[in-house]
Formats: structure tokens, C-alpha cells, sequence
């Protein structure tokens, strides 16, 4: 099936319903409005990102309550219901959901297109998913639980080799992730763990990669493209583990490999009664396997970029399989593979301060052309598929925006390969990084 007929099919299978899309900001929205005609948006902050009559987005003021429960949050707030009444929505796609929302939502009478959240919670707990992992045979590094708390684990009984990896049972982006290597930071880490769970495992060096997809049944496990993982950039992020962008179209006979582990953790998730999108990270050594390192059953911050790329080179998405696998017909006979090859970088600014601030300056979000002179405005432009070889899509939050400690400040998207072998920078990417660092400021 072509991918015109594709949308075609996925249109008519939502005829007379209406989506509204739930996320922090409009950015993550753009892979999913380009998938449906009349997508409805509800979010934190708009990044510059304009609405109309068919398209419409309403900017939720956002508090300490919201910053703790995320998306899920937003149809607590009065104005939410009255504004997805009066344009007919039926149905939603959230980044992140949980129990409270599910409820909030079959008492507005909405459907949510999302996987059990008890499921989801469990696979994305890293003390849970290490344990299931184990039990489905499915490679990971070696790892031992401390349920009870840090305190309770004595690495001199370890059999895991020196340097380990501390994590949190929950966390993202590489901000509860630590590597230990002497007993001075043991003690560092008892003291900031306290009764904290999470789990140790012994440090791999070796390439991150990602793949996306998505269980449409418990037959069919949609797979995209395997791509590296950003991680632990200085410029780009505080964490020294932390997730900090997206590589797709790097040349390696890995990606087969990756994809194989990750239709193996779709079938576990189609196993526990799990449908839609999901994403893992896996770590690839010198030799052997990839090995898992988390799953992430939701629809993930790299879908929006990745689901453009792909519709642009006229295949299907992890995206459309998402909404595929609620429409009634988990997809007909539309591709489950994208034959497609892909090919784009997205890195993302995190809040370097040790402490909560707020964004006095920043970019407008658009298309840029980089000269040597610096950054040039070129269009309004969100779109990375459409860019040209010397323009980058910068997505930013809005200025003034509260943004915490080790939270998101921008997005840089471009159709070039911004990491080398060795998972570093490009020299072109890190003169672009530069002029964007200097586009934006934080005061605390």
C-alpha cells in the first residue's frame, strides 16, 4: 500500500471522531498533526508553533502539580473539558499517561488511544523491567535490584565488575543515572538514595541506539528504523548519561540487530495485554548483542521528527501504527516495515543550572540557515523534512517559560548526520551548537 492510500485508510478509519493530542509543548505534536487533518492540541507552551480553525491549540498555564504529573495533568485543568466539547473530540493521544487520567477522561466520556497504565508503569520501571527481561531471556547488561533502597546493597558482595551504573527505578533523560567507581561515591550515592528502589548494573561501554514501534496486536509488532542515541553531550546536557538527541541514517549493520530486540520486547508488551507505541534504548558492546537497557511504552519524544522523515520518504510510521493499532482494523495490509531510509539529526537543550530558573532569552521557534557568520531567520518553517542542506528547524520553549533544573529549553532538528563513529559531535554540529548556546539564557 502507498502511503497516500496509507492516510487515506487512516482518515476514513477515524471518520467522525476528533483526536486532541495531550503533551507539554506543541513541538512533540508535529508528526502526529501531519498524520491527521483536524488534530485538536492541548499544552504547556506552544513553542511558537501556530494554530488555526482546523488545527486549533490551547496553552495551559502550568504549576508545581503539573510539573510533577506532566501531560497527564492537563485535564484537570477547568478550561480543558468546555474547550474539547465545543470542537467535538472524541478520542486522545497523550505523551505520558496515567491512572488519574484515564479516569478523568471516561468521565468526560473520552476514549484514550494508549495502552493499560498499570502495564505501561511496570515495563518503564527499571527494577520490574530488569526482572522481566531476565525471565524472557532477552540480553541485558548484568544487574542487581535494591527494592529496599540503596543502603540495603553492599557492592563488596557484588559479583557486578567495577564501574557500575546507579538508576533510579523511574527517571528519564539520564537525570536519576549516576556511574560509580570508588566507595567514596557509594557513600555519595546511599546518602542521595536513601530508601530510594532502583537497581545497579555494571557500566558497558559502547554505542546507544533507539528503535521505535508498536504492538498493533499480539501478532503484530511494528518496528521502525534503529537510530543512535545523543548522549551525555556537555553543551547539551547537565547529566553525564543523560539522552540528549537522535541520529538517523548513520551507516551500520547494527541496525537488524537492534530492531530484532525490539519487536522481542513488543511481543512482551503484546504478551501483557499492552498496545501502541513503545520505544527501548539498548547499549551495543564490542562484541555480542545489543543489550536492553530500558523500554519506554508510550509514544516517545523522537516520534514527532522521525514520523516526518519517514512520510517524507513515503513510508509509514511508529506514529501511524499507534493510531492503527485503536482504529478497528489494526492496520489492514499496510506495511508493517518501512522500506524507507531515513536520514536527520534532532539534539535537544537541557536547563544547565544547578537550580530552577526561568528563560529571559530565546530563540523563535522556525527554519534558520547557518552561515559562518551565525544564524540566519529564513522562514516560519517547523517542518525538518522540508529543510535545506544548510537550514536547521529550531523548536523553543517560550521566553519567560518557569524551566527546572535539568529540563528541555530547545530542539534543533536538521536532514544531516550531526555524529561521528564514535558518537561525538560533527565538527559542523558542534559550530552549530555554539551559535544556538548563545541564543538563549536562563536566570535563577
Amino acid at each position: 500500500m502507498k502511503l497516500v492510500d496509507a492516510l487515506t485508510h487512516l482518515r476514513n478509519t477515524y471518520a467522525g471522531r476528533r483526536i486532541v493530542y495531550l503533551a507539554p509543548d506543541a513541538g512533540r505534536t508535529l508528526g502526529l498533526r501531519s498524520l491527521v487533518a483536524d488534530l485538536v492540541t492541548v499544552c504547556f507552551d506552544s513553542m511558537g508553533i501556530e494554530g488555526d480553525e482546523n488545527n486549533p491549540i490551547l496553552i495551559v498555564p502550568e504549576n508545581d502539580s503539573d510539573l510533577a504529573q506532566g501531560s497527564a495533568s492537563l485535564l484537570d485543568n477547568p478550561d480543558v473539558p468546555g474547550f474539547l466539547r465545543a470542537r467535538g473530540v472524541t478520542d486522545i493521544v497523550a505523551f505520558k499517561v496515567n491512572a488519574r487520567m484515564v479516569q478523568r477522561a471516561t468521565q468526560l466520556g473520552l476514549r484514550v488511544l494508549a495502552g493499560p497504565p498499570a502495564v505501561a508503569q511496570r515495563f518503564e520501571n527499571k527494577i520490574h523491567f530488569s526482572s522481566m527481561l531476565s525471565e524472557l531471556g532477552i540480553c541485558a547488561p548484568a544487574t542487581q535490584r535494591f527494592p529496599l533502597g540503596l543502603s540495603h546493597f553492599d557492592p563488596s558482595h557484588t559479583h557486578l565488575r567495577s564501574p557500575w551504573i546507579v538508576q533510579a527505578a523511574r527517571g528519564h533523560s539520564g537525570q536519576s543515572s549516576w556511574i560509580v567507581t570508588d566507595a567514596k561515591q557509594w557513600q555519595t550515592m546511599r546518602d542521595s538514595f536513601g530508601m530510594l528502589p532502583g537497581r545497579v548494573a555494571e557500566f558497558v561501554p559502547g554505542p546507544t541506539w533507539t528503535a521505535n514501534g508498536a504492538v498493533l496486536d499480539v501478532d503484530r509488532i511494528a518496528v521502525g528504523p534503529g537510530f543512535r542515541q545523543v548522549t551525555g553531550i556537555q553543551t547539551l546536557t547537565p547529566f553525564p548519561l543523560g539522552a540528549c538527541g537522535n541520529c538517523w541514517g548513520m551507516p551500520s549493520d547494527l541496525e537488524n540487530k537492534v530492531r530484532d530486540v525490539a519487536k522481542l520486547v513488543g511481543r512482551a508488551l503484546a504478551a501483557a495485554n499492552y498496545r501502541g507505541a513503545f520505544g527501548i534504548d539498548v547499549v551495543v558492546p564490542d562484541a555480542g548483542p545489543p543489550l536492553v537497557i530500558e523500554t519506554n511504552p508510550r509514544v516517545t519524544s523522537g516520534q514527532a521528527m522521525e514520523s516526518l522523515l519517514l512520510q517524507a520518504a513515503g513510508s509509514v510510521s511508529p506514529l501511524f501504527w499507534h493510531l492503527m493499532a485503536f482504529g478497528g482494523d489494526p492496520a489492514g495490509d499496510v506495511m508493517l516495515d518501512p522500506s524507507a531510509v531515513i536520514r536527520g539529526s534532532q539534539l535537544i537543550f537541557y536547563n544547565p543550572e544547578p537550580e530552577d530558573g526561568v528563560l529571559t532569552t530565546a530563540p523563535v521557534s522556525g527554519t534558520y540557515e547557518v552561515t559562518p557568520a551565525g544564524l540566519k531567520w529564513a522562514s516560519s518553517e517547523v517542518n525538518p523534512a522540508k529543510l535545506a542542506d544548510s537550514c536547521v528547524v529550531i523548536l523553543a520553549r517560550t521566553k519567560g517559560r518557569r524551566v527546572p533544573k535539568g529540563s528541555e529549553i530547545l530542539r534543533v532538528q536538521t536532514r544531516d548526520v550531526w555524529l561521528d563513529d564514535q558518537g561525538r559531535l560533527t565538527d559542523h554540529a558542534e559550530q552549530t551548537v555554539s551559535m544556538i548556546r548563545r541564543r538563549w539564557s536562563v536566570s535563577v
